[in-house]
C-alpha cells in the first residue's frame, strides 16, 4: 500500500457498511457532501494514510446522523466492511474555489484562536454544523474546550493563510 501524498486531503470518514449492496455511512461536512459526486477520484486510505483503493462515487444520500455513499468500486457488504473506520481524500486542487468569507472545514482546523484583546484561547479541535452557522470546538491548552459561533457578528479576523481567528469575548460559550 502505498502513502497518501501532501497533495491529497481528508474529506471524510467512513464509519460502517450500509445494507448489502455496498454502500456505506459516512461523515462528511456539509459543504463536501454537497459536491462529493463530483470529484474524478477518491481515495480510501488507512487513518494512517496507507491507500486501500482509489474509486468515484456514485450517489450520496444525506441521513439524520450522516451521509451514505455508493462507491463504483464497491457492490457488496463485504467489500465495504474492508472500508470500516477508514478516511477519505481527494486532491486539494480538485475543491472549488469559494467565495469571500467561505472556508472548508480543514482549513478553520488547528487554528489559533484569540480574543479581540489578544489573549489566545486555544486552538480549533472541531467544527459543528449547526444549519444556521458554524460553530468553532476551541480547545486551551489546560484542555479546556469552549464553543464559538463562527458569525459575523462575532468573528473580528478570519485569516485562513494564518491560521487565525480573533473574536470578540461575547463569543465565547
Amino acid at each position: 500500500m502505498k502513502v497518501i501524498s501532501e497533495e491529497y486531503l481528508v474529506v471524510g470518514r467512513i464509519v460502517k457498511p450500509h445494507g448489502l449492496l455496498g454502500e456505506v455511512k459516512a461523515i462528511l461536512p456539509k459543504n463536501i457532501a454537497e459536491i462529493f459526486t463530483s470529484f474524478e477520484e477518491v481515495i480510501i486510505a488507512t487513518p494512517a494514510g496507507r491507500e486501500i483503493m482509489t474509486t468515484t462515487a456514485k450517489r450520496v444520500r444525506a441521513t439524520p446522523k450522516g451521509y451514505l455513499i455508493a462507491f463504483e468500486a464497491i457492490s457488496s457488504i463485504e467489500e465495504a466492511e474492508r472500508l470500516r473506520n477508514t478516511h477519505i481524500y481527494v486532491k486539494k486542487t480538485s475543491l472549488p474555489k469559494l467565495g469571500e468569507g467561505e472556508y472548508y472545514f480543514f482549513q478553520i482546523l488547528d487554528s489559533k484562536v484569540y480574543d479581540e484583546d489578544g489573549e489566545e484561547l486555544g486552538h480549533v479541535v472541531d467544527l459543528i454544523e449547526t444549519g444556521s452557522n458554524d460553530v468553532a470546538v476551541v480547545r486551551a491548552d489546560g484542555g479546556e474546550e469552549k464553543l464559538v459561533p463562527l458569525v459575523k457578528e462575532y468573528v473580528v479576523e478570519l485569516n485562513l493563510s494564518k491560521r487565525r481567528i480573533v473574536v470578540k469575548k461575547a463569543a465565547v460559550v
